[in-house]
């Protein structure tokens, strides 16, 4: 409606009332022999000198609206198009206009009493026109609200009337506008549902208003009422508000704040006896209000969420009998807040921690009782609803997105907010079990303390492995944190305990940890701490030897390669003592793994030797290493290698040079030693003996056998990777010539890897196992006795011990039958050159002439391969050279000669 100004219509001053009205009456019954405008005139002239005529003029005006809306409609019916009484249609709207100038005019400038009767009139007027009308036009009885808004508001009469109600209250003090709204709300009930628009337009005009004075009313009628929700007006009031909910959230906020405070504040009285009553009442009100609408809920949690605390609450104790009077009962007053509760679908997480628990614990008896009791119902209810398989529960949907929160109160150190804690996870479990896993992964994580180890089980429970427990170590493993990784591996295993003590029956650890063993074994091989290392370890070692399941090639190289980093891990850090743990539990795992097939077997013997022998870990076992040299080379360029020449060639010189180094890789760098002690050498070597021996275990002596002789095969590979000349047989002595260069990088290779010596003193122990490493004794017999033939005096050490160590192997393979068993014995006390003599007549062509060959070996009644020595004595062709050799050498070797060649030769 347009803004009001001047009316056409000339106030005349009235100088008979009586006949003035005579004729305004006159003019209403017989409309037809009058001008309507006249007739307006004369109104507004007796509303100003005879108010008592207001209810007759304001009826007549009321007509001219009335009749405005039925033509509106009708045009609305028509599909908008004029008909043949489209002129009495623009009268109408030019009489209509006119009345609205002359009230807009009349209302301002009369005094403020005329401005509650007006908008009692429009609102009244607007109720009738909307029942009475509710099934004409476009909208639909039952239609939206913003239908209806849409096509009333589109009525010149409707929207005056409107225009014309907003302009009274806007000139209202605040004071005067509680009786509007009252009118209003009984009005709303009279005409409702057809009547909610208008409220909808008044309350969105004057949110602040309407909506402070809308919950005062109901409040006043709550009270009266004895808390009974029935009463049409309530329904009025939450119509209104969730009318209004929608644009003016912060507006019902304020006006619920106000209602609260004034409620609790001790310094605040009533006026009378029913204000008393209004405010014992309050709570009680906003709490009915909340539980019949999600949008005032939401109002009430901001509220709850400002102005409560476990302090503030004290003010709360007196009103509580006043509460459960209004409720019925006190039972019924606690399942109302937890409705209420439950049905929180934002920051419920909050209203949990921050009023939930604090009062729960408070100091104050009579509040953390009653929270207790609250906190008890919710979490019953809840787990009934969770269980029920409810298909969403907004509390805990809400709760659900700030875990983090709820995770931190699981390691409480106060019993109610942990339990409270694990039991809302719990629930939220119920209504996806994918939050699960995240949950028991944090609580391994940062758990220091049995009591919040307990909520892990408590997750697990009534699950499967895979739905919780799996996932969960395998979210674990992703932490990079060092701290919480020693307490991961700390916690699973004490986990572990506990389920294999029986305490926890439902605690599905076990199969969860071998479901993840293969990242578990990835961790260990990067793992830098022995301490975690071991308990890594421990935690492999019982899922792995206890489960029945056939293991798959790809956990048995991860879990290969663990124990492989493991052993070289607490080789390196641990002490002694500790090593003795770790070796042990490293070969129960290790003799699993191998008692599974050669496949596996093979894969663990492969590394193992492989980085003992060729690898940096070699070092550990008295390898000299190998400064500055790659692991992989880049090819060499021969442009590159020529240009290192020089361009200018270069001219014969009457002198030689020999160079202390290698062109273009600078000086030649002094022999390096191995960096490990002796002591720790020896000691590293026996634990590796004793690891590969958990390896090749196998129970029967057979798959033992075969076990070692597999390593065998893999110790030449390693250490003579050339297939020619590989075999058993000896050949003669000049065609050594052929493999000399071979051999000397066997030789080589013994001599700097020592380790070599204690894998073949393994295997000769295993016989015949080391018949398949012929070629390696043959390479370092050959080179011995070259070097035996080049020195003039026993004043080789190194030289020395290389022979002695060869025949103690050979011996021990039962390669040389006796007397050359004692050749060790006699070849300190001997001149070189009768050494040279002695090992190439003697064992030399001994070898060359009886194959090491398991074909010389027997089988025992014990299954145990046993080469028979007193059959196998040697002809005076291999063992005269020895003789002569002795008795030339008798004052040092004169009892020895005795007792080989003497005494056993009496004995035969």
């Amino acid at each position: 409606m347009n803004v009001p100004g001047t009316s056409v219509i000339k106030q005349l001053p009235p100088k008979d009332l009586r006949a003035e009205l005579r004729l305004f009456i006159a003019g209403v019954g017989k409309p037809s022999t009058g001008s309507p405008l006249e007739l307006i005139r004369k109104g507004f002239s007796l509303l100003k000198s005879l108010p008592a005529s207001k209810d007759a003029v304001l009826e007549y005006f009321g007509s001219f609206y009335e009749k405005s809306v039925a033509n509106y409609l009708k045009h609305l019916e028509n599909g908008g198009n004029r008909d043949s009484a489209s002129s009495l249609f623009d009268q109408g709207d030019s009489i209509l206009n006119e009345i609205h100038l002359s009230l807009y005019n009349f209302i301002s400038t009369n005094p403020a009493g005329w401005r509650i009767i007006f908008i009692k009139w429009s609102l009244n007027l607007l109720g009738t026109i909307s029942t009475k009308y509710a099934d004409r036009g476009r909208a639909p009885v039952n239609g939206s609200l913003s239908d209806s808004l849409h096509q009333w508001l589109s009525c010149r009469a409707t929207r005056s009337l409107i225009d014309i109600n907003n302009h009274c209250i806007t000139l209202l003090e605040s004071h005067e506008c509680f009786e509007p709204i009252i009118f209003l709300l009984d009005t709303c009930v009279m005409h409702s549902p057809h009547f909610d628009w208008v409220v909808a337009q008044v309350g969105g005009c004057f949110p602040n208003i309407v909506i402070s004075r809308v919950l005062i009313a109901g409040l006043q009628d709550f009270a009266n009422n004895h808390g009974s929700t029935n009463s049409p007006k309530i329904k009025s009031v939450l119509d209104i508000l969730i009318h209004l909910a929608g644009c003016h959230q912060d507006e019902i906020f304020v006006a619920f704040k106000d209602i609260f405070n004034w409620a609790l504040d001790p310094d605040v009285s009533a006026d009378d006896r029913g204000g008393l009553v209004e405010k014992k009442a309050a709570v009680a009100y906003l709490l009915t209000l909340a539980s019949r609408s999600s949008v005032l809920l939401t109002s009430l949690r901001d509220v709850a969420l400002e102005l409560i605390t476990p302090e503030t609450s004290e003010k709360l104790i007196p009103y509580g009998k006043h509460w459960i009077s209004y409720c019925n009962n006190h039972q019924a007053l606690f399942n109302l807040v937890v409705h209420l509760i439950i049905s929180i679908n934002d920051k419920a997480d909050e209203i949990f921690i921050k009023l939930l628990l604090p009062f729960a614990t408070y100091h104050n008896s009579d509040i953390s009782s009653v929270a207790e009791e609250i906190l008890g119902l919710l979490l019953k209810e809840l787990d009934i609803l969770s269980r029920g398989n409810a298909s969403k529960i907004p509390f805990l949907e809400s709760i659900g997105k700030n875990k983090e929160d709820l995770l931190k109160l699981v390691l409480s150190d106060k019993e109610v907010y942990r339990s409270s804690a694990v039991s809302m996870i719990c629930f939220m479990g119920h209504q996806n079990v994918d939050v699960l896993p995240e949950c028991v992964a944090y609580v391994i994580l940062n758990s220091n303390k049995d009591e919040h180890l307990d909520a892990v089980v408590k997750f697990s429970q009534n699950y499967t492995y895979k739905e919780v427990m799996a996932p969960a170590i395998n979210k674990t493993l992703n932490e990079t944190d060092k701290g919480k990784l020693t307490r991961l591996w700390a916690n699973l295993i004490k986990l572990s305990k506990w389920e294999a003590s029986g305490t926890f029956i439902s605690l599905p650890l076990l199969e969860s940890v071998y479901t993840n063993l293969i990242p578990i074994a990835g961790k260990l091989c990067l793992e830098t701490d022995v301490k975690i290392a071991l308990a890594m370890t421990e935690l492999i070692q019982k899922p792995l030897v206890d489960s029945s399941r056939p293991l798959n090639i790809k956990l048995i190289r991860a879990v290969s390669d663990a124990m492989i980093a493991f052993f070289y891990l607490y080789i390196m850090q641990s002490e002694w003592i500790e090593q003795i743990k770790c070796v042990k539990i490293s070969c129960v795992i290790v003799k699993k793994l191998c008692s599974i097939g050669g496949l596996a077997r093979n894969h663990f013997t492969r590394e193992l030797l492989n980085n003992c022998i060729k690898k940096k870990p070699s070092v550990l076992f008295g390898a000299i290493p190998y400064y500055g040299t790659k692991i992989i080379q880049p090819p060499e360029s021969l442009m590159e290698e020529n240009n290192k020449q020089g361009t200018s060639s270069i001219l014969a010189q009457k002198h030689s040079v020999f160079h202390a180094g290698v062109i273009g890789t600078g000086k030649r760098k002094s022999e390096p030693q191995c960096p490990v002690p002796y002591e720790k050498v020896v000691h590293s070597t026996g634990l590796l003996m004793q690891f590969l021996t958990s390896a090749t275990e196998c129970g029967a002596p057979q798959a033992t056998l075969e076990a070692v002789i597999s390593v065998a095969l893999l110790l030449v590979e390693f250490v003579s990777p050339n297939i020619m000349y590989n075999g058993l047989p000896w050949p003669e002595e000049e065609f050594c010539k052929v493999t000399i260069e071979r051999d000397l990088k066997i030789r080589k290779m013994l001599d700097d890897t020592p380790v070599i010596w204690s894998l073949l003193s393994f295997i000769a122990h295993h016989r015949p196992a080391l018949c398949y490493c012929s070629v390696i004794l043959r390479a370092v017999t050959s080179t011995v006795i070259s070097e035996w033939s080049r020195i003039s005096q026993q004043d080789e050490p190194n030289l020395m011990d290389v022979t002695e160590k060869l025949i103690h192997l050979l011996n021990l393979g039962q390669l040389l039958p006796p007397p050359f068993t004692a050749l060790s014995d006699i070849i300190p006390h001997i001149p070189p050159e009768q050494v040279h003599i002695l090992l190439r007549d003697c064992v030399w062509n001994y070898l060359r002439d009886h194959v090491p060959s398991p074909a010389l070996f027997t089988r025992d009644a014990n299954g145990v391969m046993w080469r028979d020595l007193a059959a196998a004595r040697p002809s005076k062709q291999y063992t005269e050279t020895m003789r002569h050799l002795m008795i030339q050498n008798i004052a040092a070797l004169g009892p020895l000669y005795y007792t080989l060649f003497v005494q056993d030769q009496d004995e035969d």
